[in-house]
């Protein structure tokens, strides 16, 4: 293939370019990760009867769920519930 040096320096440009944007983007959202503070909730079996309904409320207060663990030898959605949600 012969491509001509303004091909070249084209490519190059460009390649330089994109490759900034994915350093400036790195860095941006580094930082915002690193101020973002959550606050938690932790509910218990008791608090999810009815688990859809209450999920559904959840998330639309901004609540997202980072870990259930299962209550032993109980129903399926029995045990601790934690939701996570920006300050």
């Amino acid at each position: 293939m012969n491509r001509s040096p303004k091909r070249w320096a084209l490519l190059l440009a460009c390649a330089v370019v994109l490759s900034f944007i994915a350093i400036l983007g790195r860095t941006e959202s580094g930082k915002a990760n690193a101020k973002t503070s959550w606050e938690y909730k932790v509910l218990k079996d008791t608090d999810m009867v009815e688990a859809e309904r209450s999920l559904n409320q959840l998330g639309m207060d901004g609540w997202e769920l980072v870990d259930f663990k299962r209550t032993e030898q109980r129903g399926p959605l029995d045990g601790t519930w934690i939701f996570k949600r920006p300050k």
